[in-house]
């Protein structure tokens, strides 16, 4: 009951030890019983913070209190963040990965540590101590390339995929090791991590279709790999045209996005043809923060994997 309006007297009902524990948790609230009926769906907005998506058992974003278009919060920056680091970790160096785009989409180059600052409540608890650009501070990224090489795959959807292969290997940075995994009836790491490109070439010329697809384990697979790169900086790029079939993996759906998100490593999907589990690869790459590509047919791998290669090398280090 509010006594007045800063005094709640609580009445409790049997006793409780850790009822002051709790009530002083993040999560406690005291709220109107106006409103109590309805907060779950239509919060009354007075925290600094409103509800914006909610995706059942995976994540909830909450956003800062603040219009859009408020004048106090332009201008706008669109950032894309690759890896968020927890607040809680005081005391501790963490980093960002992310792309600074401009109104048009592009990336926006150049930038330093002078063009970047902490705001709201981690602005008391940080600070940017640098900022260095992918490609012009020439920092390495591994990367792991993990191809489908079952049945459907034959033909010329395989042929575009090791030219598209090829091409990506040849625009990323010369110090930036890459190893080379496929996945049918069973996962095969082709080519450990290597900056040599003779060696990387042959490996992709000589894949070959056979077997059925173990594609969720392929991409936990691919994403433990990933953890073993010889640098910090670590993505996983992955190609199928299809869905799990066979039942040959030994991991759940969702183990390599669980994984991928404590280890942090982003994995970059693409779907090929139009058979492929387009809800699996989108929620793969979504919930690890990087970006789903579709080919509807092998003649568009080539400018996928170019943009996807430009994507890589336009990251920020915060």
């Amino acid at each position: 009951t509010a006594l007045d309006d800063h005094t709640v007297e609580i009445v409790m009902k049997n006793p409780d030890a850790f009822f002051l524990f709790d009530l002083a948790q993040g999560p406690a609230s005291i709220v109107s019983e106006a409103t109590v009926e309805t907060n779950a769906n239509r919060p009354n907005g007075t925290g600094p913070f409103r509800f914006d998506a909610w995706t059942r058992g995976d994540r909830l974003r909450l956003l800062k209190n603040q219009p859009i278009n408020d004048p106090k919060a332009l201008p706008l920056v669109a950032i894309r963040v690759m890896l968020l680091s927890r607040k809680s970790m005081g005391g501790i160096e963490t980093d960002v990965q992310s792309r600074v785009l401009d109104a048009a989409g592009q990336p926006i180059p150049g930038l330093t540590v002078d063009d970047f600052s902490l705001a709201g409540e981690l602005a008391e608890l940080g600070q940017v101590l640098r900022v260095e650009n992918v490609t012009d501070d020439n920092v390495a990224y591994s990367v792991v390339l993990v191809i489908d090489t079952s049945t459907s795959m034959s033909g010329r959807p395989l042929e575009n995929t090791k030219e598209a292969a090829q091409l990506l290997i040849d625009q990323l940075g010369p110090d930036d090791p890459v190893a080379i995994m496929t996945f049918d009836t069973q996962v095969r790491v082709e080519q450990d991590f290597t900056i040599n490109r003779t060696m990387l070439r042959e490996t992709i010329d000589g894949l070959f279709p056979r077997g059925q697809t173990a594609l969720y384990q392929a991409a936990f697979d691919a994403v433990e790999l990933a953890t073993q790169a010889p640098t910090t900086r670590r993505v996983v790029v992955l190609l199928s045209d299809g869905a799990e079939f066979g039942g040959h993996s030994q991991v759940g759906r969702d183990a390599a996005r669980v994984e991928a998100g404590l280890r942090g490593v982003p994995i970059y999907t693409i779907g090929l043809g139009f058979g492929i589990d387009r809800t699996y690869l989108q929620e793969l790459a979504t919930g690890t923060n990087a970006q789903n590509f579709e080919s509807p047919t092998p003649d568009e791998l080539l400018g996928i994997f170019s943009e996807l290669s430009g994507l890589l090398r336009s990251q920020y280090l915060i």
